[in-house]
């Protein structure tokens, strides 16, 4: 047993439900996770009934349902739909917050950003980008109610993610907030292969091999060898900073895909 942080917990505790009920196979976990995405279906729903009304409600529960880059992820068991089911929950949340503005609605939507964050890293930026504005903007509340709101969500999302942090404080000897799953992509990133040519913008496994054929892996647990490699992919993008703004066009373009 080797104590990892590659990604949150969130979604192997989820899965693990249905083990201990004896569904253990591959098969038997994306059956578990096509009940996530099914759960998708009805928050997207609820989402655009709220915004918008019944017809929107039917019109988004149906796009919901066939929109490919939804359901495909059930069948390949990656955490995605979990956190697209759990980002959907935090916006139900905070749109009950608006109507209520009542404290309690405000611990909720920041514990689900916690749990949201424990499927992928990125959901702690619906702190910064949904709850701070939302509150910050609000009419209806004086400085110090929106003072005590943000301080209510800010300890709801630390209920969450307190015993995953502890947890990692205790067990790995580099720092890990989340999970160190982001740190080797800033090696694969930043490299000659991805900053021109064939792979501009993209990113490249073989930029990693390359380093551990002459240097060997990196020492140290899980964490240690993480933040290893993220000071590599670090260093590169200070030293060819000049390349950036063309770097980050062309990861633009490729989003997109129009490059």
């Amino acid at each position: 047993s080797i104590p990892s942080a590659l990604h949150g917990p969130a979604y192997p505790v989820y899965l693990s439900v249905f083990s201990r009920l004896g569904a253990t196979t591959i098969f038997d976990h994306r059956m578990a996770s096509i009940l996530a995405g099914t759960g998708i279906v009805l928050v997207a729903g609820l989402l655009a009934r709220r915004v918008a009304g019944d017809r929107a409600m039917v019109i988004a529960a149906t796009l919901a349902a066939i929109y490919p880059n939804l359901w495909i992820i059930d069948g390949v068991l990656f955490p995605e739909g979990l956190f697209a089911l759990c980002s959907g929950l935090v916006a139900l949340a905070a749109y009950r917050w608006i109507r209520t503005h009542a404290l309690r609605d405000a611990a909720l939507t920041g514990l689900l950003i916690g749990v949201a964050a424990m499927v992928r890293g990125e959901g702690l930026f619906l702190s910064a980008l949904l709850v701070l504005p939302l509150v910050a903007r609000s009419s209806g509340l004086g400085w110090q109610q929106k003072v005590k709101t943000l301080a209510v969500a800010a300890l709801g999302v630390i209920i969450a993610l307190g015993p995953w942090t502890v947890r990692n404080a205790t067990t790995f000897d580099a720092f890990v907030s989340l999970s160190t799953n982001g740190d080797e992509l800033n090696v694969y990133a930043n490299c000659e292969d991805t900053y021109s040519g064939k792979y501009l913008g993209f990113w490249l496994f073989d930029c990693q091999e390359r380093i551990r054929q002459v240097s060997g892996e990196a020492p140290g647990d899980e964490a240690e060898r993480a933040k290893y490699w993220r000071d590599i992919g670090w260093t590169y993008a200070r030293e060819h900073a000049d390349q950036l703004p063309k770097v980050v066009a062309a990861r633009i373009g490729r989003q997109w895909e129009l490059f």
